[in-house]
């Protein structure tokens, strides 16, 4: 056993099963009530009270119908990359440099010069990426290719040289 859960905690959670048992079969009671204690059991409070247990009944429920309809060995789930870049530069480097250009690059190419600060950090992100994944060329030919097709934004040029 994993330990007691708050009693506060507990309480939200039920406010969530009673509000799935409105929505599922008698017959599926159960198991959708076992589903959703388990699936909140580590949730905080403030994360259970920023939403409407009918809300979060729903969105349980949608997972739980999810993994019934599976048949034979076809995938159903795909892994992501993780949302921080810095924590996936390591292991996915190369979604962290698409990730990071397309930051950077809807700041430059939209002329933001007061973002153009923000701009340098996600490339500094994408510059990180490139050498985890020893693609150093590559990065010094697209950081060439930033210079020469942003040249005459004088507030961004210096923040580009800097990252070379």
């Amino acid at each position: 056993m994993l330990g007691k859960i708050p009693a506060t905690r507990l309480a939200l959670i039920e406010k969530i099963v009673a509000q799935a048992r409105k929505r599922v079969p008698r017959a599926q009671h159960e198991l959708a009530a076992d589903f959703l204690r388990a699936f909140f059991r580590g949730v905080a409070e403030e994360d259970l009270r920023a939403h409407r247990p009918a809300d979060l009944a729903v969105a349980a429920l949608a997972h739980l119908e999810f993994g019934r309809q599976r048949t034979g060995n076809a995938v159903r789930v795909e892994i992501a990359p993780p949302l921080d870049v810095d924590a996936a530069t390591a292991s996915h480097p190369d979604w962290a440099i698409a990730t990071s250009r397309k930051q950077a690059e809807g700041i430059m190419n939209e002329g933001k010069a007061q973002y153009y600060d923000a701009a340098a950090r996600w490339l500094a992100k994408a510059r990180a990426a490139y050498h985890a994944a020893g693609h150093v060329a590559e990065w010094q030919a697209y950081l060439a290719d930033l210079l020469e097709r942003h040249h005459r934004k004088y507030k961004l040029v210096p923040l580009l040289k800097a990252l070379g």
